[in-house]
């Protein structure tokens, strides 16, 4: 049914379900915080739990990188002006900047 993580792959998961629970808990109901949850979540399926989609790894593991490359630059764009939140914010961008270092590595497998 669901191939089988690697322990690489296992913690990818886990990565990505952690920045997506943040972005939902992030002032709740926005809309911008929910739809960056769903992205993620979206992109994690795709990768690795949809079977169908299995041809098309090698692009969705690129357009995941770009995905938490780009959430990474509007936090970054969003925030210039009010300085920036030394919590829970810079925490969800180490997570996501290790998801794009572990996404690469994983390229080959």
């Amino acid at each position: 049914m669901f191939q089988k993580l690697s322990v690489q792959q296992f913690v990818i998961v886990v990565l990505t379900v952690a920045t997506a629970v943040i972005h939902f808990s992030l002032l709740f109901p926005d809309v911008l915080f929910i739809l960056n949850g769903l992205g993620y979540l979206s992109l994690l399926a795709a990768l690795y739990f949809i079977p169908q989609l299995a041809a098309y790894r090698k692009w969705t593991r690129w357009a995941f990188i770009g995905y938490a490359a780009l959430t990474i630059i509007l936090y970054f764009v969003m925030n210039s002006g009010e300085g920036f939140a030394f919590g829970l914010g810079l925490v969800t961008k180490v997570i996501e900047v290790v998801l794009i270092i572990l996404l690469f590595l994983d390229r080959n497998e």
